[in-house]
């Protein structure tokens, strides 16, 4: 008798809770909290920063900018060997498929210690033999979620093996003088820009520079937003509008 009245006390209290919302299994889709909402009005200081003009003085970025005088520079600083630079990477991707013609966009490996300058030779490496788009997604795996430490050179030399290219082709473009060059380069520049933290992306325009990086813009996903919404700030002005 005891347990009649239980199964009937629990079947109540099951369609109490179902009335509520609380028993039955959700239905439609539900919104994804864990990105957040586009911010519309974006703001210089907040979520992306003014270049001071001592900075912009330095030879090597002044030197940049002269490389493209009426055209939009963004610039992109990354490392392989950077958890948070293989998030961006696929979002910044998408982003360049569909950027304004009146924008050049640049990217820099850093070189901040002797395993991400051997890092840095594997994008120029992999640029060089018109491979980048093919090799960066094995790039960033193997590091990131392998944790194969591709910053040892006999290592890296083993992913290209395997990637098919020539060990001997490998070596020569390692110790070649352009790859070296592309790296001093690299190295130059940001140390211009004073760089802290990675990925972060600068964006050279009439008015001026900016920083943006997803802590300023609040996420990755807001990044090309921002991004966007400077072009389209710096374009009108680049227009004499």
């Amino acid at each position: 008798m005891y347990q009649v009245f239980i199964k009937i006390g629990l079947l109540c209290l099951c369609g109490f809770f179902s009335v509520l919302g609380l028993a039955s299994e959700p239905t439609g889709t539900l919104p994804d909290l864990t990105t957040p909402p586009p911010v519309i009005n974006y703001e210089e200081g907040k979520h992306y920063q003014r270049i001071k003009p001592e900075i912009l003085a330095n030879k090597s970025i002044q030197d940049l900018m002269s490389e493209n005088p009426h055209k939009i520079q963004v610039i992109e600083f990354f490392s392989y060997g950077c958890f948070w630079c293989a998030r961006l990477r696929p979002i910044m991707e998408s982003w360049q498929k569909h950027k304004p013609e009146n924008v050049v966009y640049f990217r820099f490996p850093l070189c901040w210690n002797k395993k991400f300058e051997v890092l840095a030779k594997a994008y120029y490496i992999a640029k060089s033999l018109g491979k980048l788009e093919s090799l960066e997604p094995d790039l960033f795996a193997d590091i990131q979620q392998k944790k194969i430490d591709l910053g040892e050179e006999k290592l890296l030399s083993a992913f290209f093996v395997q990637h098919g290219v020539p060990e001997k082709k490998f070596l020569d473009l390692f110790q070649s003088f352009s790859i070296n060059k592309d790296i001093s380069k690299a190295t130059a520049i940001a140390n211009a820009y004073q760089i802290t933290e990675s990925p972060v992306i600068f964006v050279n325009g009439p008015t001026g520079s900016y920083k943006i990086s997803a802590k300023l813009a609040g996420s990755e996903q807001a990044v090309p937003l921002v991004l966007n919404h400077i072009i389209s700030l710096e374009s009108k002005k680049l227009a004499g509008k």
